[in-house]
């Protein structure tokens, strides 16, 4: 490594947030087959490893809120308004013209299932996860001054870290069994930890901490363990309880892992390097315009199950568009 400390990971969390949406476009091929009551074949079982995509993007997102507060403390509800000027106008624009033309337009629904979706009430009366993860990061946005604060204040950062994600880990699995019905909120709800982990970072990558190369490679390794772990019969029984933990671990083993990558790269191709760097932090500058854009390609082309062209509408389509916005806004910005 050219650097031996923990901002390597602001150094490559663009290019980190790059792969994390391209992993996010291609792992609901899985929800594509079942949506239309086929069985998942076995790409779609391992592009659905891919979810792990989410876990990688929200320690990125509480790394990026840890910088971004600490070099320019504001208030609470300045720090809240520039977070919801830059997710909901867009999401609006994107999910209202999608819902429109696929609940009003194609299906007739009405007016009521509009507006039941749009405003993410779907998600409680009927499991309907789309776009999921914009209400979801809209509350970690909401929580992460208290969370900034409880980690920060004071001294054992790590072990507060540890005990927080703990204990609500243990808190939603025992309102889950007790309330069946909150289960299908655990896509947001057990995704915390790893959000928190992020803050915890965040100022380790800050600072500058150094890097303990045994600590670290234990923590790599370990995750994809977890991973291989949760396939064994054993283990399985408690897939459901384990599922997201594991994906937090495994999200970590993936980041340390494409850092490794990327400074060897770096120190021996280097033409190969600047021309990864360019592509995935792109991918990396418009993952908000890119999740949107997936999530309504699916929705209007009802979840497309053939590889090919669930390629074009997860992928291909999204790209193309997102490529057509950046080219109108440096447009924009010239005139």
């Amino acid at each position: 490594m050219n650097n031996n400390d923990y901002s390597l990971i602001s150094k490559y969390r663009s290019v980190l947030m790059g792969i994390a949406i391209l992993m996010i476009m291609f792992c609901h091929f899985d929800v594509a087959q079942s949506h239309h009551e086929m069985s998942v074949n076995s790409l779609a079982r391992i592009l659905h490893t891919f979810t792990v995509g989410v876990d990688i993007f929200l320690f990125l997102s509480g790394v990026g809120l840890f910088y971004s507060y600490t070099k320019k403390k504001t208030t609470y509800i300045t720090f809240q308004k520039k977070r919801i000027i830059r997710l909901f106008p867009l999401y609006f624009l994107i999910a209202g013209i999608t819902y429109i033309v696929y609940d009003m337009i194609i299906n007739h629904f009405g007016l009521g299932k509009f507006l039941r979706d749009i405003f993410f009430i779907s998600w409680f009366t009927e499991s309907s996860t789309k776009y999921w993860y914009i209400l979801a990061i809209a509350v970690f946005y909401l929580m992460f001054p208290a969370l900034y604060s409880f980690i920060h204040d004071g001294r054992n950062g790590l072990l507060k870290t540890v005990f927080l994600s703990l204990f609500w880990w243990l808190g939603v699995e025992a309102i889950c069994y007790f309330m069946p019905a909150v289960s299908h909120f655990r896509i947001a709800l057990e995704r915390m930890p790893v959000f928190a982990f992020g803050i915890y970072c965040g100022k380790l990558s800050y600072d500058k901490v150094e890097l303990k190369r045994i600590p670290i490679s234990l923590i790599t390794i370990w995750g994809y363990i977890f991973f291989l772990l949760l396939k064994t019969p054993i283990i399985k029984r408690f897939a459901e309880q384990l599922y997201y933990p594991m994906r937090a671990f495994l999200s970590l083993s993936i980041i340390v892992t494409v850092i490794l990558i990327l400074e060897w790269i770096e120190g021996e191709l280097k033409r190969v390097y600047n021309a990864l760097i360019v592509v995935f932090s792109w991918f990396g500058s418009v993952t908000l315009e890119l999740y949107l854009l997936h999530q309504s390609y699916m929705i209007l082309f009802d979840y497309p199950y053939k590889a090919l062209y669930y390629c074009l509408a997860a992928f291909g389509l999204p790209t193309t568009t997102a490529v057509l916005i950046t080219i109108y806004r440096k447009k924009k910005v010239r005139k």
